[in-house]
């Protein structure tokens, strides 16, 4: 919602979540081979919005969703939802839910024996990543990003980074990096610190960062953003397919 805002000031380094939504439903239908969906909401602007379009996309695609359901995103009782989601036989449950919540969402999933695959969207990613922390095998996260053991400078990056803070390296911290690096370039290109002239700059650029090759559409949003689809495998995050970049 924020890129269809209109503002020329907005650039977006992440897949927006219309993007990201119809990548998950393609993902749940065709590599899941999905037959009964649940998806839960978090009750945030964000979480809608990507529960929406995700079950659109699946409908559209002709899948079934057996479950639509939304939790507070402070909440920390799931039974009821997933006690309609175990009742409702679904063989697939995406929730978009993000950091310690959606590891509890996790657990208390694995507590009531419930089968289904959980899909989770790209901020549930745990801060032990790319180990998997608390997640049990089994579960897919499409995370923004190409994997970045396959980006050039990232091993310099996070051992730089290791030396000046105490804090850990998350999956987002190359994003950061990336937005800060193509501010620089373009008020080099410029060579001045008119913020105007930046923004325009930056509405043509075509950079090459550590996540990739950032460009942007005409309200911001990147082009072609790059997504990597996990799924936990021995204690860890594996790569199972990527997406744009």
């Amino acid at each position: 919602q924020f890129t269809q805002g209109g503002y020329r000031t907005v650039f977006q380094l992440l897949g927006h979540s219309d993007i990201t939504s119809i990548h998950l439903a393609k993902v749940s239908l065709e590599m899941l081979k999905a037959r009964r969906i649940a998806v839960i909401d978090n009750g945030t602007a964000l979480g809608a919005a990507l529960a929406d379009v995700f079950v659109r996309q699946v409908k559209q695609d002709g899948g079934l969703v057996v479950v639509r359901d939304t939790v507070n995103s402070k909440t920390s009782d799931f039974n009821a939802v997933l006690s309609r989601v175990k009742n409702e036989g679904a063989d697939l449950l995406f929730f978009t839910g993000v950091g310690p919540q959606a590891i509890a969402f996790s657990q208390h999933c694995q507590r009531l024996g419930i089968n289904a695959t959980l899909l989770l969207s790209g901020g549930a990613v745990n801060l032990e990543f790319p180990d998997s922390g608390p997640y049990p095998e089994g579960t897919h996260l499409l995370l923004h990003g190409l994997p970045v053991e396959s980006r050039p400078g990232y091993a310099q990056f996070e051992k730089i980074y290791n030396k000046k803070f105490d804090s850990p390296l998350t999956a987002y911290a190359i994003f950061s990096y990336d937005a800060v690096g193509m501010l620089i370039e373009a008020l080099r290109k410029n060579n001045s610190l008119d913020p105007k002239a930046a923004m325009e700059t930056l509405h043509n650029m075509q950079y090459k960062g550590m996540s990739g090759t950032v460009s942007f559409a005409i309200d911001g949003s990147q082009n072609n953003p790059p997504y990597t689809l996990y799924r936990v495998s021995q204690r860890k995050w594996q790569v199972t397919r990527t997406f744009g970049g």
